[in-house]
């Protein structure tokens, strides 16, 4: 049976949009893509960042988040579960 582990680290976080994705694709040595929605008729930034094992993306509305190992990308509603907040 696999066993548990919890991280015990504070991360930065930032949900990626439009607005931010250039500041973003800096932050984590990425590259910006426009993700075209056939259904809804939209278009969106996204962007595909490198990890250690391969390339990655994040999608707007989505956060990017920066651990000691690197970057990895986590949905809005699993930002709380997975690290909760943190009052500074």
């Amino acid at each position: 049976m696999a066993r548990k582990f919890v991280r015990h680290e504070t991360v930065e976080a930032e949900q990626l949009t439009n607005d931010n994705a250039e500041e973003l694709a800096e932050w984590c040595n990425g590259t910006i893509i426009v993700e075209h929605d056939k259904i809804n008729h939209t278009t969106s930034k996204a962007i595909n960042y490198p990890t250690l094992r391969g390339n990655r993306r994040v999608s707007a509305g989505q956060f990017l988040v920066k651990t000691s190992d690197g970057f990895l990308d986590e949905a809005s509603s699993a930002m709380d579960r997975v690290f909760g907040p943190r009052k500074i």
